[in-house]
């Protein structure tokens, strides 16, 4: 994901543009993860990530698992169900303004 322009400006200066309980929240995962944490703009520091998920790859490429397998696996099952829920909220919210704008046409 990208930064927008006005986080991108905040970056540059070195302020890190995401709330105080988001970065928590990626210490936190990334602690877990064994990876370095991000720097106070929220910039990767090094490539220890980019090193796990190299690592990760692999081991799925060739049906592996590695010490960080599960760990992965639980997070990406919370951003699966994370997304399907914005998507459900979404979709609700269209029907209700639709069915609102209905409702003022009769």
């Amino acid at each position: 994901m990208y930064d927008s322009i006005d986080d991108s400006k905040e970056r540059a200066k070195g302020i890190n543009p995401m709330s105080k309980e988001y970065q928590l929240k990626v210490a936190k995962k990334r602690k877990k993860l064994g990876v370095s944490p991000l720097s106070s703009s929220g910039d990767s520091v090094d490539d220890s990530s980019w090193k796990l998920c190299k690592k990760e790859c692999e081991a799925r490429k060739n049906k592996e698992k590695t010490s960080k397998t599960e760990l992965i696996e639980k997070y990406l099952i919370e951003i699966k169900k994370n997304k399907e829920k914005i998507i459900e909220d979404h979709y609700k919210a269209v029907l209700e303004l639709r069915n609102s704008n209905s409702d003022h046409k009769s």
